[in-house]
């Protein structure tokens, strides 16, 4: 009875992957509420700039030191995957902190 409690067939994982995706999707945004709330808030275009650029190295590091060992295995692919896309990301955050010291304002609509 009790490993039959653990066995979920491929719908069950999908509705629960679906349900958390939501659940994550409405916490996410009453964070983003909370935070515009909050006097001060805005994010520094420096601090967004400096953080981008150290997590920068650390996941280029990572990247490198993965690369030969990437074909070790699924998850030594999915690891190189997974720092490679944190290094598009860094550069994301990187052009974003840009954006807001050249506009002087983290919303672009206004």
């Amino acid at each position: 009875m009790g490993a039959r409690l653990l066995e979920s067939t491929p719908i069950d994982v999908a509705k629960k992957s679906e349900v958390a995706t939501a659940a994550g999707a409405r916490l996410g945004a009453l964070g983003e509420v909370l935070l515009r709330i909050i006097p001060g808030s805005e994010p520094v275009s420096e601090l967004l700039i400096v953080m981008g650029l150290v997590a920068l190295m650390a996941n280029v590091t990572s990247l490198f030191l993965d690369s030969p060992k990437k074909e070790r295995g699924a998850h030594m692919k999915a690891s190189y995957i997974f720092f490679a896309n944190d290094v598009i990301v860094n550069l994301v955050v990187i052009i974003a902190g840009g954006l807001v010291a050249w506009t002087g304002s983290p919303n672009l609509i206004s």
